[in-house]
């Protein structure tokens, strides 16, 4: 798994770009989704690579386990989003993005 940013498919909405103070912040929480999406790939490559003896695995068990990592992933972010309000409340947006990015290992 990788974790990807396709330009041609992002969008914002014009009134935000007029405004600097809501550009930030949308980029800000947008930014921390991109990183929540790069720690949940390392996590599955981590578990595909500790898999003992992975040639001995079906294929339905190696899609299962990518399955079930992949809805893990897509909780946290709908619970980021919640928490988070989408970015607008901005005291658990700091607290998530702290959180993200020390667990990709910065500051």
């Amino acid at each position: 798994m990788i974790a990807g940013f396709r330009p041609g498919q992002s969008w914002v909405k014009a009134a935000v770009l007029k405004d600097s103070t809501q550009r930030r912040t949308i980029l800000r929480h947008e930014q921390t989704h991109f990183d929540l999406a790069e720690v949940h790939a390392r996590r599955m490559r981590r578990a595909f690579e500790d898999l003992a003896r992975p040639c001995s695995q079906t294929d339905s068990q190696l899609s299962a386990e990518a399955d079930r990592l992949t809805q893990e992933e897509k909780a946290e972010q709908r619970r980021y989003d919640v928490e988070t309000h989408h970015g607008l409340l901005s005291d658990q947006q700091a607290t998530w993005s702290r959180d993200v990015a020390r667990r990709l290992g910065g500051p």
